[in-house]
């Protein structure tokens, strides 16, 4: 039977693992790949374990499924797969995120008030401005801008139509 470690010594790490750091590990390129995986760290004894996902997905609450998953296949150029209270968007054939019917769904307020933002997603790219027109032609909400969008770096908080915020970067 396998030993099971005590969680109060566990650390775990989630993160996008590289065939290069793969097989510096000793792991074949195969089944690191650019998958999620998770490393598994017994902070006692010193063990590494790797947990790949076959699939990962961020799913977002909201009243307006059909709205939701709109907006985030639009921005994402992917489609919607719709059942009753699930919809999955899809993007160049891998499922990305989900949006799952929640009727009692409170969206967050941050950045307004300082309260837990709960989750938010960063997207860095190039060209700020046709991705702030995409988003707000969508149905996103522009809830806290840059002082100098020419700086190096920074980035503009968003909401999608349910109140998640987002971040639109650069760098």
């Amino acid at each position: 039977m396998a030993e099971q470690a005590d969680a109060s010594r566990v650390v775990v790490v989630a993160g996008r693992d590289s065939p290069e750091r793969g097989a510096s590990r000793g792991l074949p390129r195969a089944t690191v790949g650019a998958r999620m995986c998770l490393r598994i760290r017994d902070a006692g004894r010193g063990g590494v374990g790797l947990v790949m996902f076959k699939r990962r997905t961020i799913v977002f609450e909201a009243t307006d499924i059909d709205a939701e998953s709109a907006f985030w296949a639009g921005f994402l150029d992917g489609t919607v797969e719709a059942k009753d209270t699930w919809h999955n968007i899809w993007v160049d054939g891998e499922w990305h995120l989900a949006v799952q019917l929640a009727p009692d769904h409170v969206p967050p307020t941050w950045p307004e008030d300082g309260w837990s933002q709960q989750v938010h997603l960063d997207f860095y790219l190039d060209d700020l401005n046709a991705a702030h027109e995409k988003v707000v032609k969508l149905g996103g909400r522009l809830v806290r801008a840059v002082d100098d969008p020419a700086a190096r770096t920074g980035f503009r908080v968003y909401t999608d139509p349910a109140g998640h915020p987002f971040c639109l970067s650069w760098e």
